[in-house]
């Protein structure tokens, strides 16, 4: 701009030489109005360039390319392992009939803190209770007979047979009275646990049936909570290492708790093994079946360089990114090759290429390549 001004006045010059004579007074009045049109342009060109700065947001030397650099020095870093989990009581069953049966009476309702042992249903029984009473009337019959053939056989009278028979009469309805009695047992149906009664999915006077629930209980005072991890961590996660357990819909709820075991298995389909931790739950705050998110520290590094990971580029040679080098005309950016070590939250710790007291460019490095001059802001 400032070029092609001075050209609009050299011309202004050859016209006014042509138009105003050729002695030397006239050529000097015309070279001092020339100056002082070149001092207003000038002026006027300062103005546009500091209205031009105010505009661009920031002030720039000509041909540099303004970046922001952040100076390396050793730091700790840490980087974890994430993954999602699942929650369950360690105590949960599913109460269902051991035979088949109506059920008589429902002894608990849905919420109902029970006992180890509580009676939850029972089954009607009359064809069992009637079973036993008949098996007594025979057991009472068959011990006087035995009695008597023991007397009898003890004073020599009778035969061994005939006293071994009634022996073995009676204690085999000894026998079936006991297994009558298991099975009048099983027509109610009892809490295998202290807990409490999640569900109740049957009614009175519909028929109950092995396998079918009758009844949910669950004590969540103790937790398992499980992962699926990926079989690349199989030899980072170990018994006993601390992992910290957050739960997102119990927000600033957040447990740190030793891993309880590791599968020895990998699933085929997912590539993955199982990790499990145990929890104590005592004000029942953590509701089983809930999601829970594991942290786990997977590295942790005294001494490391760290960059943001946006800056690290990749090129057929590998990984790089830019540094500010200092020459005798200023800043130029470097392309320097590194190791890219761990990566975790936007940020990676480069092993080699650069070191302690570099700057790296963290802003405008989309806009440098090696050697382009620069200035730091």
């Amino acid at each position: 701009m400032r070029k092609t001004l001075l050209l609009v006045a050299a011309a202004s010059l050859v016209i006014s030489c042509s138009n105003g004579g050729n002695d030397a007074e006239s050529i000097r009045k015309q070279i001092a109005s020339l100056r002082e049109q070149s001092i207003t342009i000038d002026n006027q060109i300062n103005e546009l360039e500091k209205q031009l700065e105010t505009v661009a947001g920031e002030k720039t030397e000509a041909g540099m390319i303004p970046i922001k650099v952040k100076q390396l020095k050793p730091e700790a870093f840490d980087s974890y392992i994430e993954f999602s989990a699942t929650v369950e009581a360690v105590k949960d069953a599913k109460v269902s009939a051991e035979t088949p049966g109506i059920i008589r009476t429902i002894y608990v309702e849905r919420g109902q803190q029970v006992r180890k042992g509580q009676a939850i249903a029972s089954l009607s029984s009359e064809t069992i209770e009637n079973s036993i009473s008949e098996i007594e009337t025979q057991i009472e019959l068959a011990r006087d007979v035995y009695n008597k053939q023991k007397a009898l056989w003890a004073q020599k009278v009778g035969s061994e047979i005939q006293y071994l028979e009634a022996k073995n009469r009676l204690e085999s309805l000894e026998r079936r009275k006991a297994t009558t009695k298991a099975q009048l047992a099983m027509s109610t149906l009892k809490a295998p646990f202290d807990g409490i009664v999640d569900d109740i999915l049957m009614k009175e006077g519909e028929l109950a049936s092995p396998g079918i629930t009758v009844a949910h209980i669950v004590n969540p005072s103790r937790l398992r909570i499980t992962a699926d991890i990926s079989e690349t961590y199989s030899n980072t996660i170990r018994k006993g290492e601390k992992v910290e357990v957050n739960f997102p819909s119990t927000p600033g709820l957040t447990l740190t708790l030793p891993v309880n075991r590791t599968g020895k298995v990998v699933d085929m389909s997912t590539r993955t093994f199982k990790v499990e931790l145990l929890a104590a739950n005592p004000n029942n705050t953590i509701l089983p079946n809930q999601i829970a998110n594991l942290r786990l520290k997977a590295s942790h590094e005294m001494t490391a360089l760290v960059v943001p990971s946006i800056v690290v580029k990749q090129d057929a040679k590998g990984s790089f990114l830019f540094i500010a080098e200092q020459t005798t005309k200023g800043f130029v950016a470097k392309k320097v090759y590194v190791k890219v070590g761990t990566n975790y939250q936007d940020n990676s710790t480069i092993q080699s290429g650069i070191k302690a007291g570099d700057k790296v460019i963290i802003a405008g490095f989309a806009q440098v390549s090696n050697g382009s001059p620069v200035v730091i802001r």
